[in-house]
């Protein structure tokens, strides 16, 4: 039996523009239509956990959960998998 924890953090930043315009333009015609997006945040901050408890060579449970924050909004994620090997 093995136990395998796993940590990861990480941190974003958005060198560019956060302007998100999108502009169209119907062929043969003199319209233009603007669209305007979201604009992302410039940095966002964010922490992954994981853990794998490895049964026997050919079964292995693990769990997986992460946050991320960007000054606008948080997310938080979690996964849990199986695998077998045959």
């Amino acid at each position: 039996m093995a136990i395998e924890p796993g940590l990861k953090a990480t941190y974003a930043y958005e060198a560019l523009g956060t302007s998100r315009n999108l502009a169209f333009q119907p062929p043969n015609d003199a319209s233009v239509f603007v669209a305007e997006g979201i604009a992302p945040s410039r940095s966002t901050v964010g922490v992954d956990g994981s853990l794998t408890f490895e049964v026997s060579r050919a079964l292995a449970f693990g769990a997986d959960a992460g946050w991320s924050h960007n000054g606008t909004a948080k997310t938080a994620t979690f996964d849990a998998s199986l695998r077998y090997r045959f």
